[in-house]
């Protein structure tokens, strides 16, 4: 019985501090602002979660987690391992971006150079099943560099778009994010522009609003 009360009282505040980072976003949210929410002692807060950033970081796996049953449950066909990586990202994309709230914590967190730990790790064995699946990689050094790379691409284009939304459209930021990535894995252009359409038409017809990042 212990056992559950435990594991009921994590979840409240798990709750609790993606409620607020949806109201006040992350950065101004406090640990103890999260204890009061949930209310909890800032010991019981901080025995679970020992730093802030802790939280997004299992926020973040919660979300990956269910992206990828979503795909798995609504694709017509089977997908290889980059498409289902790409199919991931474009129904992440509509999940963290057309809620300003959503976005607000990922740019919070893709222009903190100091957190990216936190936002890439929970995807580096994701990441890594594609390159290995895609590249001739020999080295654990090789992988780890094309792991950098990857990474690297995603950030920058993702953080560019949140500063300058107001003079770019989304679907010039989806496709050249996705031909991006397609070029990087090694597809070609034709298999990159049929995965694209594959994505769109997938998206028109299952609804992502089924998928919750923080409320």
């Amino acid at each position: 019985m212990a056992t559950q009360k435990g594991r009921t009282s994590k979840r409240q505040i798990y709750e609790a501090a993606k409620r607020l980072f949806y109201e006040k976003g992350y950065l101004d949210t406090t640990i103890k602002e999260i204890a009061e929410r949930a209310d909890a002692k800032v010991g019981t807060v901080t025995y679970y979660y020992h730093k802030k950033e802790e939280f997004f970081y299992e926020i973040y796996k919660e979300l990956i987690g269910n992206i990828y049953s979503f795909v798995d449950k609504y694709a017509d066909t089977p997908l290889s391992t980059v498409q289902k990586f790409m199919y991931f990202f474009r129904v992440f994309y509509d999940v963290v971006l057309k809620d300003p709230a959503n976005e607000r914590m990922v740019y919070e967190f893709t222009d903190n150079k100091s957190m990216e730990y936190y936002f890439e790790e929970p995807l580096t064995t994701l990441v890594n099943d594609v390159i290995k699946t895609q590249h001739d990689i020999k080295r654990q050094e090789e992988l780890e560099l094309f792991s950098i790379a990857y990474f690297g691409i995603q950030r920058q284009l993702l953080t560019y778009y949140l500063k300058r939304k107001d003079h770019m459209s989304y679907e010039t930021f989806l496709s050249v994010i996705f031909r991006t990535t397609g070029s990087f894995f090694g597809l070609s252009r034709k298999e990159i522009n049929e995965t694209v359409l594959d994505m769109e038409r997938f998206m028109q017809k299952n609804d992502v609003a089924e998928i919750k990042f923080l409320v």
